[in-house]
């Protein structure tokens, strides 16, 4: 261990204290990020919600979109059993 003079802390001691002091430091801009973002979502959740004619027919489109996920599929295989059954009519039963 070297020895320092009465006013003079050990070389290990300073890189001690300015690991903490940059520690400290960070730890302050961490905060400051910290209650920005938590900031900006409390400033969304405030946010007041848009009615009118232009919202009404978005929910209206959000509403098809979901029921399509439903509506195409069976439109499908109602085509599907149509084409089917032509099919056998075709090959059994004859025009002419």
């Amino acid at each position: 261990m070297t020895e320092s003079s009465p006013g003079q802390l050990a070389p290990k001691k300073v890189d001690v204290m300015n690991l903490h002091a940059r520690m400290d430091s960070q730890d302050k801009m961490l905060t400051e990020i910290r209650d920005m973002i938590v900031g900006h979502i409390a400033e969304e959740k405030g946010k007041e919600v848009v009615d009118g004619p232009v919202a009404k027919a978005l929910d209206e489109i959000a509403l098809l979109w979901r029921a399509s996920k439903i509506l195409v599929p069976a439109l499908v295989a109602l085509a599907t059993a149509w084409w089917a059954v032509a099919q056998w009519w075709n090959a059994h039963f004859k025009w002419s």
